[in-house]
């Protein structure tokens, strides 16, 4: 589970698990007020990635922008329930 973009990135771009998490708990890229959006729009919308959102606010921000589903929803990250999100997806 990664917990940062630049994290998710660099798990994609190593040879590894066929799916990867990535725990959205700060969407950075709305702050940030750049023009990357290709860069994170590569990522959400890998279809290797599984996206946790902390709230459903964050879900669909994250479908209406990058097409990316959330697969579960933390608002507050607990190790055992991503544990158990990792076993259900």
């Amino acid at each position: 589970i990664c917990t940062s973009i630049s994290n998710l990135k660099t798990a994609i771009d190593t040879i590894g698990p066929t799916h990867y998490y990535l725990y959205a708990w700060n969407l950075e890229w709305l702050k940030l007020g750049d023009n990357r959006y290709k860069y994170y729009e590569t990522v959400y919308s890998n279809p290797l990635v599984k996206v946790i959102t902390r709230s459903s606010d964050d879900s669909r921000i994250l479908k209406n922008n990058f097409g990316c589903n959330s697969c579960a929803i933390m608002p507050i990250f607990d190790v055992n329930k991503a544990i158990s999100i990792l076993g259900e997806t």
